[in-house]
């Protein structure tokens, strides 16, 4: 199964993604689910790099093993990441209802 932990500063705003596991929905190293979720953080993490300004730290341990997390995000810029961010959990939350049983988001507020 794969778990993405998404968390959010004000409930709407993604400030951090971890993403572990697998989806067992194919033969290994060819998982159409596994692709799926890989290409999602992959895009989304070359997206944000772009913005200028934006802090951001980026981790894959290996396979399986993501995160991610937003520590600062330039007033100018806000929209275009909130516009990034809905697309990439627009993705996963369609994914988690194709594929409930390999596939769970776990949203929450973060705790400051």
């Amino acid at each position: 199964m794969i778990l993405a932990t998404l968390t959010f500063r004000l409930s709407t705003q993604l400030c951090r993604i971890k993403v572990e596991g697998h989806g067992g929905e194919g033969i290994p190293g060819k998982d159409p689910l596994c692709a799926a979720v890989s290409f999602a953080v992959r895009t989304l993490e070359r997206s944000l790099s772009q913005i200028s300004g934006l802090k951001m730290d980026a981790v894959s341990i290996g396979e399986g093993d993501f995160s991610l997390e937003v520590h600062f995000i330039p007033s100018e810029w806000l929209e275009r990441f909130q516009g990034i961010t809905t697309f990439f959990l627009t993705g996963l939350g369609d994914l988690e209802i194709e594929f409930p049983k390999a596939i769970k988001l776990n949203c929450k507020e973060l705790e400051e």
